[in-house]
Parts: structure tokens; C-alpha cells; sequence
């Protein structure tokens, strides 16, 4: 049986990707709307993943400017306008 090259299609992901990545969804979908507050434990605990690649994770999106991290240690999704969501699914492969 001859296949294409289908490994250069594969690429893998990290953990810290991949809660990377339903987080971000989350965002965009509205599923955690703007300005609502992260907590580690709950979203470790519901993604079945340890806190040291979730925090990881928060931090890739603290980056991006999608969340922002409180003094005490918490995150929040970041406030965004009405139109930001469509902006970001135009530059965003995944939508």
C-alpha cells in the first residue's frame, strides 16, 4: 500500500499546548467570559492535569494578552471590547 507522507502533517503537542489551547478556546467561545476568575485548582481539577503545566499555560496566555494575572496569585480572563472575539477568530487557524 503506498500512503503519502503523512508525518509531515503531524506535529506534536505539549501539555502546556494543549491546556494552552482549550483554554484559549474557552476564551473565545465565551465559555469563560471576560473578566472571570481562574483558579488553578478548579481548572486542574476539570482538565485532569497537574498545576505546574496549567500555571505554565495561564502565563503562554498572560503573554498573549488574554489573561492577566492579579497580586494575589490569581488569573482572570482579560477585559475585551465586543468586537475583540471576531478579531481574534480572524487570525486564529483554529476558528
Amino acid at each position: 500500500m503506498n500512503l503519502p507522507n503523512l508525518k509531515k502533517n503531524v506535529r506534536p503537542v505539549s501539555l502546556v499546548d494543549s491546556i494552552y489551547e482549550t483554554l484559549l478556546e474557552a476564551i473565545v467561545s465565551g465559555q469563560l467570559p471576560h473578566g472571570s476568575e481562574l483558579n488553578s485548582v478548579s481548572l486542574a481539577k476539570q482538565l485532569d492535569v497537574s498545576r505546574t503545566p496549567l500555571r505554565e499555560a495561564l502565563l503562554l496566555l498572560e503573554r498573549d494578552g488574554l489573561v492577566h494575572h492579579t497580586g494575589n496569585h490569581k488569573a482572570r480572563v482579560a477585559e475585551f471590547s465586543a468586537e475583540w472575539p471576531n478579531t481574534l477568530r480572524r487570525g486564529w487557524k483554529k476558528y
